[in-house]
């Protein structure tokens, strides 16, 4: 079973739908990001939102790639976390943040400053 795994590869979930939280029209974008940059080619399954994502997770529906941050430690009852890795690394998204550099203010200052203790 899954959920007594510390670690899995794409390899492991290849038969279990990927649940992706996506709007309509994102869902193509999506499928290519997992498809071509993370190298995943398994059924998707979308959801809405977090909340019915996570319903579908504990309905053992699929699994829900989700990116590590203090934010999420509170899981729900049925739900287990795994680190995924490929070759024995654990699987990184990179996130970037852009603005016009001469539009800096003290808000975007702080928003970035969010960013990075958040994310790293």
């Amino acid at each position: 079973m899954l959920h007594e795994l510390k670690e899995v590869t794409f390899e492991d979930l290849k038969k279990i739908p990927c649940i992706l939280i996506s709007s309509k029209n994102q869902q193509d974008t999506e499928v290519e990001y997992y498809g071509n940059t993370l190298g995943f080619n398994g059924n998707f399954i979308f959801a809405e939102n977090l909340d019915e994502a996570r319903i579908l997770v504990a309905a053992n529906k699929g699994f829900l790639p989700i990116a590590s941050t203090p934010t999420l430690i509170n899981l729900p009852e049925g739900i287990t976390r795994i680190l995924l890795v490929r070759n024995g690394e654990r699987v990184e998204r990179n996130y970037y943040a852009f603005w016009n550099k001469m539009a800096t203010d003290i808000l975007k200052e702080e928003f970035a400053d969010i960013l990075k203790k958040e994310y790293r």
